[in-house]
């Protein structure tokens, strides 16, 4: 047993840790994989590291896992964890950089570096995009004092793409890595989104459309039929976070969902904070929402495994 590794997780363990028992929402997580976890350590306080993710995941018979951070890449952590434990657990774990401050912003130079190193996802600014200042002062606070730079845009003042940006969507193609749309607003990704596939990027991820991307359904709709995939955040809609920052329920998800192909719609869960919801419970409960108001179990059981297996590159 490697260093640091936690005792596997059972289906009864995670019972016990706050799930309910579900056996035809665990059919569903067969070979699911969660593009969407915030492990610690890192600036803002977070409740699982990377091991404990993992396990959890692999105790429901999650294939992957992609572990994101706001202001560091995760490759390197995921690199020195392997000796050390993290190999030892049946599941792939992968990582990424966000393109916020804390990395350089659109720093060519960093994406490059990851995406040798082995990383898969690239998020475009997330804390430090303009829409999310705009709906956010403060999320949450870090743990530490971090300089507050200007808000991070993808256009110019011409509302043309910046150069950098064109450089970061030419090394993402070269790596055929995913590119997700991070926090930026609708307007930016109506500008990245065609100068992306234009560059040959083949895998294109926008999150949480209806939060913080100000984003309808039908504009949603457009984006998936541009080629892109669609990533809705469980611990958006999960009654039992008491941190959520929405009233988003499971309800306003179906509405979307009808919106878009089944084969267009990948299911996350996006969860971090020490009081959050753990990402196996988060996702398990909010599957179980729409299979309650009637959303078919295959289109489920895709939105969490084929669709974003697909998307991963191996």
């Amino acid at each position: 047993m490697g260093i640091g590794l936690r005792p596997e997780y059972t289906i009864a363990d995670l019972d016990r840790m706050g799930g309910r028992p579900d056996p035809e929402v665990d059919r569903l997580l067969r070979g699911a994989v969660d593009l969407h976890t915030h492990p610690k350590p890192a600036a803002m306080p977070r409740r699982m590291d990377i091991i404990e993710i993992a396990t959890a995941a692999a105790a429901v018979g999650y294939r992957a896992i992609v572990a994101k951070s706001h202001h560091h890449s995760m490759v390197p952590e995921i690199l020195a964890l392997a000796e050390h434990g993290l190999a030892e657990i049946p599941i792939q774990v992968y990582g990424g950089i966000a393109l916020n401050h804390a990395v350089g912003g659109l720093n060519p130079y960093a994406v490059e570096h990851t995406l040798q190193l082995g990383g898969r996802v690239v998020w475009f600014p997330t804390l430090d995009s303009r829409a999310h200042r705009c709906f956010h002062e403060d999320f949450p606070a870090a743990a530490f004092a971090l300089r507050s730079g200007p808000p991070i845009s993808v256009l110019d003042d011409d509302g043309a793409l910046r150069r950098e940006a064109r450089e970061i969507l030419e090394l993402i193609a070269a790596a055929d890595a995913i590119l997700n749309t991070g926090h930026l607003g609708a307007g930016e990704i109506d500008v990245l989104l065609p100068a992306a596939v234009a560059a040959g990027v083949g895998r294109i991820l926008i999150s949480h459309p209806d939060f913080i991307v100000g984003a309808d359904p039908g504009r949603v709709a457009g984006w998936a039929g541009q080629g892109a995939h669609v990533e809705f955040c469980a611990g958006l809609y999960d009654r039992a976070d008491g941190l959520r920052d929405t009233d988003l329920l499971p309800e306003d998800l179906a509405r979307f969902l009808d919106a878009l192909p089944a084969d267009r719609v990948i299911i996350s869960s996006d969860t971090g904070p020490p009081r959050s919801p753990r990402p196996v419970h988060t996702v398990r409960r909010v599957l179980r929402g729409l299979l309650d108001l009637g959303r078919p179990a295959a289109d489920l059981a895709a939105a969490v495994a084929a669709n974003p297996a697909r998307l991963l590159p191996a």
